[in-house]
Formats: C-alpha cells, sequence, structure tokens
C-alpha cells in the first residue's frame, strides 16, 4: 500500500510525496525524531479515512509521524502513529500498529493491528515509548511523575513530597483528595 504524505507548508512547491509502502515510509520518509517529511525537506502528514461501524461516521485521523519501537533487523516490528484529530495541530493521540516483512524469503509484507487488537508491547518497550513521548513533548514529565505519586502513596504523604519536589502537583493533589474525579477517557475510534 502506497502513502501520500502532503506537505504542511503551504508555500511548498511539491506539494506531496509518495512512499511505497510501510517499510519506505519508515525509512525513507521521516526526520530523526520521527516526523514524516516532505521531498522538500518541511514536515508532512498523511491523512486516513475510516468508515466506521457506528452507521454514517468516519474516522479522518493526520497521522504526524511514526515512533518506532522494533529492534532493526527483526522480522516483527511494532510502531506507533502520532496521529492528530485536525491537518494543522500537534498530534492528540497515538496509534499502535506493526508491520511483518519477509519479503526477503520469500513471503510479503504485511501491515496490521495486531491479532483483534493492537501489538503486544512489552513492559521495557512501554517505557521507551513514554521517552520518546516526553522527548517529543506529546506527553508532559510533570503528568507522568503526578500519575506515579498519585498510584503509589497515601494521600497525606502524597502532599509532603509535592511541597518538595513538584510545587505545581499541590494543586491538583488537593482537588483529587477532596473530591472523585473522573477520567475522560475515550476508546479508539476503530474498535
Amino acid at each position: 500500500m502506497a502513502w501520500l504524505i502532503k506537505c504542511s507548508d503551504s508555500k511548498c512547491l511539491k506539494k506531496e510525496t509518495w512512499a511505497a509502502n510501510i517499510v519506505d515510509l519508515i525509512n525513507d520518509h521521516r526526520d530523526e525524531n520521527g516526523w514524516f517529511v516532505c521531498s522538500c525537506g518541511r514536515k508532512g502528514y498523511v491523512e486516513k479515512s475510516f468508515p466506521l461501524q457506528e452507521r454514517g461516521e468516519v474516522w479522518e485521523p493526520f497521522l504526524k509521524g511514526i515512533i518506532t519501537l522494533g529492534d532493526e533487523g527483526d522480522t516483527y516490528q511494532p510502531f506507533v502513529f502520532k496521529v492528530s484529530s485536525k491537518r494543522n495541530t500537534y498530534p492528540d493521540a497515538l496509534w499502535f500498529s506493526y508491520y511483518k516483512d519477509l519479503r526477503a524469503h520469500g513471503g510479503t509484507l504485511k501491515l496490521g493491528y495486531g491479532p483483534g487488537g493492537p501489538p503486544v508491547l512489552h513492559k521495557d518497550t512501554v517505557l521507551l515509548l513514554i521517552k520518546q513521548l516526553i522527548k517529543l513533548d506529546i506527553i508532559d514529565k510533570v503528568k507522568i511523575k503526578e500519575l506515579l505519586i498519585k498510584s503509589t502513596l497515601p494521600v497525606e504523604q502524597r502532599l509532603k513530597i509535592a511541597k518538595f519536589i513538584m510545587p505545581k502537583v499541590i494543586y491538583v493533589l488537593k482537588k483529587v483528595t477532596t473530591r472523585e474525579t473522573t477520567s475522560s477517557f475515550r476508546s479508539p475510534p476503530y474498535e
């Protein structure tokens, strides 16, 4: 499957670049931070459209780049698309995927979302992903620290530690201890 990369710069003369397949997209059409690039050298994006099971609804993500998670040379290559819900905005979602390349052994190149779901990632690979997301400013390091403190210590200890190491966290912790909060988790639209 070919991938059309559209340039994010409206002044670009080339406007679009093609990658022959997922391996080409990953190896030849990303910068050092995994963002897709147009042949002019500026950032680009891949526009997709998927009909949903809900009648008349469509998921139209803008793929901005890829974070690779596999070891070079392995047949099975998990990765994560950096996804935005709008063309000109920073990624706000992650789409887990993988490819399996058996072409060197007479097989085929398969792009997938796992057998019935996303690929299974080892805990060390998840930590690598979190490290990359922090480096790329997709996830805030302070929010990771907040999450760790909230999930491991009693309320009194959380407040005491927060006063010393994270002044910004105190407000959030007080809010959590005084009323119940709910998460606005939204399941992926492709399920």
